[in-house]
């Protein structure tokens, strides 16, 4: 649920049009009129809808709204944020260790659910 919710509040609350980056491109959140005013990849990761840049289906903002990256799925997959391995189907234990996605600390990944799972 928190998953959820976080992804509510950062894919679809807007930020103030005053929010730039490089003075360019708007970040994640801020006003536009066309996918190439919104940072990342515009019309592949990022796109302007209803005035508003947002992260396409299956990537997520980073976490200062610069850019979109890809929600991994897969355990070894490359990363650049924990977050990328959280929201895709690894789930909360998972990590961007060294650039790859892994379970983090304490968990171990379970094949059988395709997720990391506590290490008991």
């Amino acid at each position: 649920m928190l998953k959820i919710l976080w992804c509510l509040v950062v894919l679809y609350l807007p930020l103030s049009s005053s929010y730039h980056h490089d003075g360019a491109k708007m970040i994640i959140g801020g006003k536009c009129t066309v996918n190439s005013n919104c940072e990342g990849i515009p019309g592949v990761s990022s796109e302007c809808s209803e005035g508003t840049c947002y992260c396409k289906p299956g990537y997520l903002p980073t976490y200062v709204l610069d850019d979109c990256l890809e929600i991994i799925s897969r355990v070894g997959n490359p990363c650049e944020q924990t977050l990328q391995c959280m929201e895709g189907s690894l789930g909360p234990l998972s990590d961007c260790i060294g650039g790859r996605c892994f379970c983090g600390e304490g968990s171990v990944y379970n094949s059988a659910e395709g997720v990391c799972s506590e290490n008991h």
